[in-house]
């Protein structure tokens, strides 16, 4: 966050769409909340979740029993 704020800009955060759980969502959530001001405002779920098998590639972490695009968007 540090850097973020040298550079001048807001930071993003993204919850864990693979493994994560809602609550570890929400305590993430919560940065923006506490006293330091970390301001993250723009939130994306999942990050780079094509790599998770259906497309060919298998190397994004992903707990789900239904993998596809359309388990994914549900």
């Amino acid at each position: 966050m540090a850097t973020v704020k040298a550079a001048g800009h807001r930071p993003s955060s993204i919850a864990n769409y693979g493994s994560g759980t809602p609550t570890e969502a929400a305590d993430w959530g919560s940065l923006r909340e506490r006293p330091q001001g970390y301001g993250v405002k723009y939130w994306e779920i999942g990050n780079e979740i094509y790599g998770n098998g259906p497309l060919g590639s298998k190397w994004e972490n992903d707990t789900h029993a239904d993998k596809s695009p359309t388990g994914y968007a549900t």
